[in-house]
């Protein structure tokens, strides 16, 4: 459903993107870059396949190819692993929490990603009821209910949202120095 809605703005955002002009380069012309990416795959497919299942729904939904949206997910992992230099941190987001007694707890929180992000995100309302085929991994699957606000390609939950049970949480990127292949 993410991908039929939504499918102009995640297109229109795939076009915008600069980095995965060079993510698409090392992907295309590298034989490492393919390892990194497949290797990632195969983690990805361990751990987690419901997340597999439901970009692959998204990139049919919107009519754009599977290996372009897990390039966007992967963000500084395949440059990283091949260039063997750290990513620019000079990106990200901030949140600020205050806990006032008797008056209640407020939360700020900004999204400072890259330029290409303006208005290519949406809010996504879940209300998610696992069937089988969705199971695996090493959690198991549950039904969920949440609102996120997301990235267009990616999958909600790389910003800011809550779930139903109460519990609101922000993302703020902090990038690795060195990244372990085959890890989670």
């Amino acid at each position: 459903m993410i991908g039929q809605t939504f499918g102009k703005v995640i297109r229109d955002f795939l076009d915008a993107y600069e980095p995965l002009k060079e993510y698409l380069e090392i992907y295309e012309t590298s034989e490492d870059g393919r390892r990194v990416y497949n290797d990632c795959l195969e983690v990805t497919n361990k751990y987690f396949p419901q997340y597999l299942i439901e970009l692959k729904g998204m990139a049919t939904g919107a009519d754009v190819p599977f290996h372009k949206l897990f390039l966007i997910h992967l963000d500084d992992i395949l440059i990283s692993n091949i260039r063997h230099a750290s990513a620019d941190t000079s990106t990200g987001c901030s949140t600020l929490m205050v806990n006032i007694p008797c008056k209640g707890q407020f939360i700020g929180h900004n999204e400072d990603a890259l330029s290409a992000t303006i208005n290519h995100f949406y809010i996504v309302s879940a209300h998610i009821k696992p069937k089988g085929e969705e199971g695996g991994g090493v959690f198991p699957v549950r039904e969920e209910k949440w609102e996120a606000m997301t990235y267009a390609g990616s999958l909600p939950g790389y910003a800011s949202g809550y779930n139903f049970h109460g519990l609101v949480f922000t993302i703020n990127t902090i990038f690795a120095k060195k990244l372990n292949n085959k890890k989670i």
